[in-house]
């Protein structure tokens, strides 16, 4: 039940990037310090790039194509996430996790363990896969 109200209440997903960002595959990553920092109110929060810009073509948008799409271009572990907050890094590696609707595609990357109650206050992306004007989001909870 407190998580039902803590989801009810306080649940909200947060574009971390209101521009469109360029990912290259260097070692060395993209990083980003965050103006406010991100916390989680389930263990199934999550990143969320979204990869509509690069994937999504205008009148073939049907759900198997998109996911084909997906599935080609971003081969499982091709993207990790690390989420940095004071003594504590959540390393999150892509495993095939996709949302889509017909206006946008995103790569979803949790491990359903989110600590609950930590400050992340930076990110890093590393990619073997070049990400071309993606965005970031961060959505504190899952259902």
């Amino acid at each position: 039940m407190m998580t039902f109200l803590l989801i009810l209440f306080f649940s909200k997903t947060i574009l971390l990037t209101p521009e469109f960002i360029d990912v290259d595959t260097n070692m060395s990553g993209f990083e980003m310090s965050l103006s406010e920092p991100v916390s989680a109110i389930t263990q199934g929060a999550s990143i969320q790039i979204d990869v509509s810009e690069m994937l999504m073509k205008d009148g073939e948008n049907n759900i198997i194509e998109i996911r084909n799409r997906v599935r080609n271009h971003f081969p499982e572990n091709s993207v990790e996430v690390e989420l940095i907050g004071e003594q504590v890094e959540i390393n999150l590696t892509y495993q095939g996790g996709v949302s889509t609707n017909k206006d946008s595609v995103r790569l979803v990357f949790s491990n359903n363990e989110m600590p609950t109650g930590v400050d992340f206050n930076r990110i890093v992306i590393k990619t073997n896969v070049g990400l071309s004007r993606v965005k970031i989001y961060w959505r504190n909870y899952t259902m």
